[in-house]
C-alpha cells in the first residue's frame, strides 16, 4: 500500500513535469520560427528547441526536493506549488525571449543589479498597455495551475512509463555541460536565438567582479609603464598620468575652408543610432533615413564609430570631453576636474546650451553640464508636463519634433559663436502608430516594409522600431532647413552620432556599440568616407584640434583626452578606448583595430565589416591584456582621485556658506510592512534665504546596507533645491550605490558616502533645499542605516 502511494505521488510530478516540457517545447518552437531567419540554418531551431528542453529538464530535477518538503505539508498545495513555479518559468521565458527580440541582446545579471523601479519604468514605456498584460500574465499562471492540478488526477503513469520519463528526464538535465557548445556562433544572432534566455538569466547571475578598493593609491611603476605605452605622447608630471602636451594629429584641417569668424558647433546626439539604420544595413528595400544617409555623402563620414557603452549614459561626457569611464560611468560620483570642448569654447566667448526634452537629472548629465559652466539647458519636461496634448511626447518628453522646434525658438535671440547639443528621444522606444505626429513616418516605414516582405523576413518588431527611425530622419531633416535659414549658418559645424546602437541587425557582439559619425558644414571643401575604426572619445581632441589650428581657437597646452583622434588614413586606426558597461563595470578595450574581453579573456580582430575573428597571435592577447589592466589602473587613479587636469581654464566658484546641517545619530531606513511609500529625511526641508545664481549642496554621511546587493541598487537618494520662477531642472534623483566608488558593497560594513550636488537657481525666489532617501514601495524589505551626516549648502 505505501508502495502505491509513493508511485501516485511521483506520478503527479512526472505528470506536471511532462505538461511543463511539452507546452515550453511547443512555446520555443512557436517563438523560434518568429525569430528564424534564413541566415541562421536549418538547425538552430532544433538546437533551440533543444537548449530549453535541457534546462527545462533540469529545473524539474532541481524542483522536485522542493515538491516533497511540500507534500509532507499537503499533497494537494505540493501540486499546486509545482505549478505555479513550472508556470513562472515558462512565462520568464517568454518575457525574456520577447525582450531579446525587442532589443536584439540577451538578459544577464543586469536585470537584477538594475534598480526595480527603473524596470519597472522601463516596461511601462514599452508596453501600451501594462494592467492588460499583468491581468494576462496571473491569467494564465491560474489557467496553468487549473488545468495541471486537474490532468494529474486524472493521468496516469504505468511503472515502465515512469521509469522511461524519470530516465528521459535526468538523462537530459545532465546535458547542462553541453549548452556552451550547442549556444556557441559567431554571430550574436543565433547565439540570442539558441540560448535559453532564463538560464542565461540565472547563470549569468553567479558571476561576481572583483571588488575595486575605495582608494586607488599612486603606483610609480604601474604609470611608468602607462606612459611607456602612450610613447607618442610627452607627460610632464606623473602624478597626472592622463595629462599631456597636446600635440594632437590634425586630420581635419585639409578639408575645410577658412573662415575669418569662430564658428559655430552645433552636437546631434541621436538616441540609439547604431550603423544599421544607415542605408540598407538593415536589410530593408529603400532606405529608412534617407535624410540622415544623403548628408553623410556631403560631409565627412565614419561608418565605423564606436560608443563608450551599450546606454546613453556614456555618450554626453564622451563626445564632450573624451574622459575616462570611471567606475560606472564619468557622472556618477563626484567628477575629478577636468577641461572639455564645452570649458574650452565658453573659455573662447561662445555661448554654450543644451537642449533635450526629457529630464536633465537622468544619469546625473546636468551635474556634468553644471560643471562646465554650461550657460542653458533647456526645461522642455517641465514644459510636457503641463501640456494637456500627450500625442506630442511619451514617457520620455516631447518628440524629436517638438524638441526641435522648441529648440529653434530659443536660439532666435543668441548669437555666434555657440555651441548648441541637443539629444533626442524618440527612437527609444516603439510608438503608437495610431498617434497623427507619426502619420508620414507610418506610412513611409509600410511602404518600405512590404516592399522588403516581396523577398525577405520584417518581424513587426523591427517594423515598429522602423517607423521610430523614419519619424526622427524626418524630424533630423526639418531642423537642418529650418537651422539652414539662420544667417550664421554658413559659419556652422554640425556633428552627429549615435548614443549606441539599437540591437537590431547585429552582426557581432560589438555591433551594439557601432554607431555613424557624421561631421557636416557649409565649410567643407569635399565630403568624403571613411572605414577606420574610430570612437566618441576620438571627436573632441580631433574638433579642438581643427578649431585651434583653423579657425584661432586659444585651448590649453596641456589636455587629459581619453582619445586619440578621427583617423582618416586608409587602413589604419589609432582608437584605444576602454568600455564600461552600467551593471559590470569596465568589461572590453578597443585597440589598434583588436578588442579584448575580460569576461572571456579573449582578444577579437575586428574585420572591415565589424565582425570578429579570433586573434590567432597569443603574443599579442598578452599585450592587449597587460594594456587592459594598466590603462584600467591609470582610469582608476585619475577618478578616484581628481588627478585627470593639474589645471582647469575655469577658477573654481567662490561658493558662500549659507546654512550647515548635522546629525550624528543613526538613521534607520526600511520599508514599512504596508509598503506605503515613505521618505527619511536626511536634511530637513530648509528656507534659503538671499539671491543666487547658484545653489551647491554637498552631503557627507556613512552609510550600511542591510540587503543583497540588488536590494541595495533600489534605494534613491533625493536632493531638491526650488522655488517660485525656477527655469531649471530643480532636483536630482540617482542610486546611492552610483556614488560609491566599488563594485561590491559587503553587507553591515560601513561606507563614507560623499556627494555634491550644484542647482541653477538664477532669478528664483523662495528656495528651499531638503535631503531625502526612499525605497520603491513595490518591494518588501529593504534597510539602511544613516549616520554622521553633515550638510552644506553654499551659494554663489
Amino acid at each position: 500500500m505505501m508502495k502505491k502511494n509513493n508511485i501516485s505521488w511521483i506520478e503527479k510530478y512526472l505528470v506536471n513535469t511532462l505538461i511543463f516540457l511539452i507546452v515550453i517545447v511547443m512555446l520555443k518552437s512557436v517563438l523560434a520560427i518568429l525569430q528564424y531567419e534564413p541566415a541562421f540554418g536549418a538547425t538552430t531551431i532544433l538546437k533551440s528547441i533543444a537548449d530549453s528542453f535541457i534546462v527545462a529538464s533540469l529545473f524539474s530535477v532541481v524542483l522536485f526536493p522542493i515538491y516533497i518538503i511540500i507534500r509532507l505539508l499537503s499533497e494537494k498545495t505540493s501540486v499546486i506549488i509545482a505549478s505555479l513555479l513550472f508556470s513562472i518559468l515558462i512565462l520568464s521565458e517568454i518575457s525574456l525571449t520577447i525582450f531579446t527580440m525587442k532589443s536584439g541582446a540577451l538578459m544577464d545579471n543586469e536585470i537584477f543589479l538594475r534598480p526595480f523601479n527603473e524596470i519597472v519604468e522601463t516596461v511601462k514605456s514599452g508596453i501600451s498597455n501594462l494592467w492588460l498584460m499583468t491581468i494576462a500574465f496571473f491569467a494564465f499562471v491560474i489557467f496553468y495551475c487549473w488545468i495541471t492540478y486537474r490532468l494529474t488526477k486524472k493521468i496516469s503513469l504505468k511503472s515502465r512509463s515512469l521509469i522511461i520519463t524519470s530516465i528521459l528526464i535526468m538523462f537530459s538535465s545532465s546535458f547542462i555541460w553541453s549548452l556552451p557548445k550547442m549556444e556557441a556562433s559567431s554571430n550574436p544572432n543565433v547565439r540570442n536565438f539558441v540560448t535559453n534566455k532564463t538560464w542565461h538569466v540565472l547563470k549569468s547571475s553567479g558571476s561576481t567582479n572583483p571588488s575595486i578598493h575605495v582608494n586607488v593609491d599612486f603606483n610609480q611603476d604601474i604609470i611608468q609603464e602607462y606612459i611607456e605605452m602612450r610613447e607618442d605622447h610627452t607627460f610632464p608630471d606623473e602624478k597626472f598620468p592622463m595629462e599631456f602636451i597636446d600635440n594632437t594629429k590634425d586630420n581635419l584641417s585639409q578639408y575645410f575652408n577658412e573662415s575669418e569668424a569662430k564658428p559655430n558647433i552645433v552636437l546631434l546626439i541621436v538616441e540609439s543610432l547604431g550603423n544599421e539604420w544607415m542605408g540598407t544595413n538593415n536589410m530593408m528595400a529603400e532606405p529608412i533615413m534617407p535624410f540622415l544617409d544623403s548628408l553623410s555623402k556631403e560631409s565627412l563620414y565614419w561608418r565605423n564609430c564606436m560608443s563608450t557603452t551599450l546606454r546613453s549614459f556614456g555618450a554626453v561626457p564622451s563626445l564632450t570631453g573624451s574622459v575616462p569611464c570611471g567606475i560606472r560611468g564619468y557622472q556618477f560620483g563626484n567628477m575629478p576636474e577636468t577641461n572639455t570642448l564645452i570649458g574650452i569654447l565658453k573659455s573662447n566667448g561662445y555661448e554654450t546650451n543644451a537642449f533635450y526634452s526629457g529630464e536633465f537629472y537622468f544619469d546625473c548629465i546636468a551635474e556634468y553640464l553644471i560643471s562646465q559652466k554650461i550657460d542653458y539647458m533647456s526645461n522642455f519636461h517641465a514644459d510636457f508636463k503641463k501640456d494637456n496634448d500627450k500625442n506630442k511626447g511619451n514617457y520620455w518628453g516631447y518628440h524629436d519634433e517638438f524638441l526641435f522646434d522648441m529648440s529653434i525658438n530659443a536660439l532666435e535671440d543668441k548669437k555666434s559663436p555657440m555651441f548648441n547639443m541637443f539629444v533626442t528621444i524618440s527612437t527609444h522606444d516603439d510608438i503608437d502608430e495610431n498617434n497623427p505626429v507619426f502619420k508620414n513616418a507610418v506610412e513611409r516605414t509600410k511602404s518600405v516594409v512590404e516592399e522588403t516582405r516581396k523577398t525577405s523576413k520584417v518581424t513587426n518588431n523591427a517594423y515598429k522600431k522602423t517607423i521610430t527611425f523614419a519619424y526622427t530622419d524626418d524630424c533630423i531633416r526639418d531642423f537642418f532647413y529650418e537651422y539652414s535659414k539662420r544667417d550664421d549658418f554658413k559659419n556652422t559645424i554640425f556633428v552627429i552620432a549615435g548614443d549606441h546602437a539599437s540591437g537590431f541587425y547585429t552582426k557581432s557582439d560589438i555591433s551594439r556599440y557601432h554607431v555613424p559619425l557624421i561631421i557636416y558644414s557649409p565649410l567643407l571643401k569635399e565630403s568624403q568616407q571613411f572605414d577606420n575604426i574610430v570612437t566618441h572619445n576620438d571627436v573632441v581632441p580631433s574638433l579642438v584640434t581643427l578649431l585651434k589650428n583653423k579657425y584661432n581657437l586659444s585651448s590649453p597646452e596641456k589636455i587629459s583626452w581619453a582619445g586619440n583622434y578621427l583617423s582618416t588614413e586608409k587602413n589604419k586606426s589609432a582608437s584605444e578606448m576602454l568600455f564600461v558597461e552600467y551593471a559590470k563595470g569596465v568589461t572590453k578595450m578597443l585597440s589598434n583595430g583588436y578588442i579584448y574581453v575580460k569576461e572571456e579573456d579573449k582578444t577579437y580582430k575586428i574585420n572591415n565589416d565589424m565582425t570578429l575573428t579570433d586573434a590567432s597571435d597569443e603574443t599579442y592577447h598578452n599585450i592587449i591584456k597587460r594594456k587592459f589592466d594598466v590603462y584600467k589602473y591609470v582610469n582608476d587613479y585619475v577618478y578616484l582621485n581628481n588627478k585627470l587636469t593639474s589645471k582647469n581654464i575655469f577658477e573654481k566658484d567662490n561658493y558662500k556658506t549659507i546654512c550647515e546641517y548635522e546629525h550624528s545619530e543613526v538613521i534607520e531606513c526600511q520599508t514599512p510592512k504596508n509598503k506605503k511609500w515613505t521618505n527619511f529625511y536626511l536634511m530637513p526641508k530648509t528656507e534659503i534665504s538671499g539671491e543666487w545664481n547658484k545653489i551647491k549642496i554637498s552631503f557627507s554621511a556613512d552609510v550600511s546596507f542591510y540587503d543583497e546587493i540588488e536590494a541595495d541598487q533600489y534605494m534613491d537618494l533625493y536632493f531638491c533645491c526650488s522655488g517660485e520662477n525656477h527655469n531649471y531642472p530643480d532636483y536630482y534623483t540617482d542610486k546611492i550605490v552610483k556614488f560609491f566608488p566599488v563594485d561590491k558593497i559587503e553587507i553591515g560594513e560601513w561606507y563614507n558616502l560623499k556627494v555634491d550636488k550644484e542647482f541653477f537657481v538664477k532669478d528664483a525666489t523662495n528656495l528651499r533645499c531638503y535631503i531625502y532617501t526612499y525605497y520603491s514601495k513595490m518591494l518588501d524589505s529593504n534597510k539602511a542605516q544613516f549616520k554622521n551626516i553633515k550638510v552644506e549648502v553654499s551659494g554663489v
